[in-house]
């Protein structure tokens, strides 16, 4: 365990790699703290970058003001009903994303890449947005949502590159683009229940890609959706 006291201060730029538990009563500036062990408390700090290499949960709303990594197949992070906010890239390498409370939130300021392994079974609440770019890899179960919803955010333009889609693997539940700036699908992409295009908001589908919408499409006033790609509505 690290444990400081009140008044003091951990800081640098350098590395922390904590296996146990961290209570920090002073000032905490490290430059990259890494979760490495067994069902950790993550607690509410000033974090730069985080990697979680073991099994862990938020204790509250949190902040990282760099990027987050879920670094390996044995990893695990839980929001646990709070709201994580990073500020740079988020990636799951693999390992798991445990979003399945309605209070859960992960806020993200940058990239969002969702490389390898699986999610089924546990993006079934909660809400993720997203400013940048979001991806997949080629996994075909990547990314399963059966009740997160995601929020394309941004303030520039976004591209969605999702791989490995099938109809019960990688896919949206519901998929809300709000940049006014605009999105695009830069691959074939499933949204399992409703996409919601915000007014103003243009999509575009690249050539050769297929967005397939198994419920509902709703696009708001001086909203576009176009390209050389193809829209399948299958509800």
């Amino acid at each position: 365990p690290v444990t400081s006291g009140s008044g003091s201060s951990l800081g640098g730029p350098g590395a922390l790699t904590i296996a146990g538990t961290l209570d920090v009563n002073g000032s905490y500036n490290v430059g990259t703290t890494t979760f490495s062990g067994t069902n950790q408390d993550i607690p509410v700090l000033a974090y730069q970058t985080v990697v979680v290499a073991g099994t862990a949960t938020l204790t509250g709303n949190t902040t990282v003001s760099g990027s987050l990594t879920i670094s390996n197949a044995n990893a695990r992070l839980t929001l646990g009903g709070h709201e994580l906010t990073v500020a740079g890239n988020f990636t799951r390498n693999s390992g798991q994303l445990i979003i399945t409370n309605a209070a859960d939130r992960l806020t993200i300021g940058g990239n969002a890449a969702f490389n390898s392994g699986s999610t089924e079974g546990h993006l079934t609440a909660g809400i993720v947005r997203v400013a940048g770019n979001f991806s997949t890899g080629g996994t075909n179960h990547a990314f399963v949502s059966t009740g997160t919803v995601v929020r394309l955010n941004g303030n520039a333009p976004q591209t969605v590159a999702m791989h490995g889609t099938t109809a019960n693997g990688t896919r949206f539940r519901d998929l809300i683009i709000e940049n006014t700036a605009g999105a695009t699908f830069s691959a074939t992409a499933i949204v399992q229940n409703e996409l919601q295009i915000a007014a103003g908001v243009p999509v575009q589908i690249n050539a050769s890609m297929t967005l397939t919408v198994h419920s509902l499409l709703t696009s708001g006033s001086g909203s576009s959706l176009g390209g050389p790609g193809a829209l399948t509505i299958a509800g």
